[in-house]
């Protein structure tokens, strides 16, 4: 990642804590595949006027396509609890936000 960055004239500092240093997590060997799709797609929410709605599907399964998921229904099913709670998540802190503005 630092070679991307300095291409731009950047360094680590300019990305958030999180990005730098995130959090270690142990991810089951069966899910790996599914939280990598997952993590691919982070640039791939579709948006409307009261925010995201959720992934871009056409680019998922070709994103399925480029990773070869042998499993495509079980893994959108992974993918949609992953994303449901994304935009839970996502919900809580927009109305987290809004309460602390004067």
């Amino acid at each position: 990642m630092e070679e991307q960055l300095a291409r731009y004239g950047l360094d680590e500092s300019f990305l958030p804590e999180h990005i730098r240093k995130p959090a270690d997590v142990a991810v089951w060997p069966e899910h790996e595949t599914d939280v990598r799709l997952f993590l691919g797609m982070t640039t791939q929410w579709r948006a409307g006027p009261a925010g995201l709605l959720g992934f871009d599907y056409g680019v998922l399964f070709e994103m399925m396509r480029i990773y070869n998921v042998r499993d495509r229904r079980q893994s959108l099913e992974n993918l949609q609890v992953m994303e449901a709670h994304a935009l839970q998540l996502i919900d809580e802190a927009g109305k987290k936000a809004a309460r602390q503005r004067p």
